[in-house]
């Protein structure tokens, strides 16, 4: 008999245009061609969903509505709540009714929970329903992004909220995993937050990539630049490109003679005036110190075989960049950050991928490998290739996915990587 798997997923993931929709779609898609798939998913108040495209995969979804903004009154509300707010927006009781009378009626084998936005559902169903399977996937651990944003904050006023929401996120989400029979990090860094006397079972499954490589033509002649992608709405990547445009980018243009010729590339926003507001500078600066805003563009797998490197200026964030893995699955030569390299033990500096501290190291690194040509340019680029290739494919990941799903709970830890 088929399993019926349903699942809980915190926004609309159709379509698949960024690294956190992406890494729920795709196990999705996979589950979907093999299981009896339901979806619930979380939309915003005023998102007009579509059915349809889930209907494609075969997956019957459901839509259910929810009011996401951040607001004054919605934090003033919180006061008095275990759950941190945007934690609690998630949470209405009818929500908690209905999916419990879908798991009374459709009795699903397993659950799978992305989020733990979501997992005060999940605390219910444990309660009512012990025989289904829980597992929660936990995009990135949240109360760590919460405790970045309070270190980065510098209004004195929204620092001190930042830090009892971080205090109260905490606490909420690592009680949070004790309801589920395994928690899959998606990186080596949020797995080690883990507590070790939880009664819950952990797993580290990395995000994947799809394996277009021997399908993309790579041109051979590279353009002399360096692509960033990302969308600067979100916080994170609005902190982490700012600062590596001020504090490393800018400082190499104007005192490396290296840098001449070199461009930045800024993909993810169709708005590059917003891109270029959230960057703090002008337009003269933008093209001054040769920044290339470009925009949404249709297709990221095009315009990262043209550069000649990949950039992951991670400070703060969480969880696994989707888009670094691609890269290197394109065999792209990835300059990326320390954060970035404990993401995974697979991550090796100089080898498959290049690690960067400032803007000395940055240009050291940079004369190694731009010179033509360049045996340790194409070393690393066949090496970020081939870890992609063994390491972080949807098809492993969907592989031990479906081993936790299959197996039943033995009740007792296992770490596996």
């Amino acid at each position: 008999m088929i399993k019926k798997i349903l699942l809980l997923i915190p926004q609309n993931v159709i379509p698949a245009t960024d690294g956190g929709k992406i890494g729920i779609f795709k196990p999705m898609q996979k589950l979907a061609a093999e299981f009896n798939v339901k979806a619930m998913v979380f939309v915003d108040q005023e998102e007009k969903a579509n059915a349809q495209p889930y209907s494609k995969i075969n997956v019957d979804v459901t839509f259910l509505a929810v009011s996401k903004k951040d607001t004054f009154l919605s934090a003033i509300f919180n006061i008095g709540n275990k759950m941190p707010f945007k934690f609690q927006k998630y949470y209405l009781e009818q929500h908690k009714l209905f999916i419990e009378k879908t798991c009374n009626n459709w009795k699903p084998d397993a659950i799978i929970c992305h989020h733990a936005h979501l997992a005060n559902y999940c605390r219910d169903i444990k309660r009512k329903f012990p025989a289904i399977l829980l597992l929660l996937r936990e995009h990135n651990v949240e109360y760590l992004l919460v405790e970045q944003y309070c270190k980065h904050q510098r209004n004195l006023i929204l620092r001190q909220f930042a830090y009892w929401q971080f205090q109260k996120t905490k606490r909420f989400e690592r009680r949070s995993w004790d309801y589920f029979d395994n928690v899959i990090f998606i990186s080596d860094s949020d797995f080690k937050h883990h507590t070790v006397d939880s009664i819950s079972k952990a797993q580290i499954i990395y995000d994947g990539t799809d394996n277009i490589a021997e399908y993309i033509e790579v041109p051979e002649e590279k353009i002399n630049a360096f692509l960033f992608s990302g969308s600067l709405r979100s916080y994170q990547n609005q902190i982490n490109l700012h600062h590596f445009v001020h504090n490393i980018w800018i400082p190499w243009k104007k005192n490396y003679q290296g840098s001449f010729g070199y461009e930045l590339w800024v993909t993810g926003d169709k708005d590059t005036q917003f891109v270029q507001q959230q960057l703090g500078l002008n337009k003269s600066e933008v093209n001054e110190y040769k920044i290339q805003l470009l925009g949404f563009v249709d297709d990221i797998v095009v315009v990262m075989t043209k550069a000649k490197f990949f950039l992951s200026p991670t400070i703060i964030g969480a969880g696994i960049r989707i888009k670094v893995l691609q890269a290197m699955g394109l065999g792209c030569v990835v300059f990326l950050t320390q954060k970035d390299l404990d993401i995974s033990v697979e991550f090796k500096h100089s080898q498959n991928v290049i690690l960067y501290e400032d803007t000395a190291s940055f240009n050291k690194n940079f004369e190694l490998l731009s010179t033509i040509p360049n045996p340790l340019y194409v070393k690393i680029a066949a090496r970020a290739a081939l870890c992609a290739k063994e390491h972080f494919t949807w098809d492993i990941f969907y592989n031990k996915l479906k081993t936790l799903i299959n197996v039943v709970n033995s009740g007792t830890e296992n770490h596996n990587n």
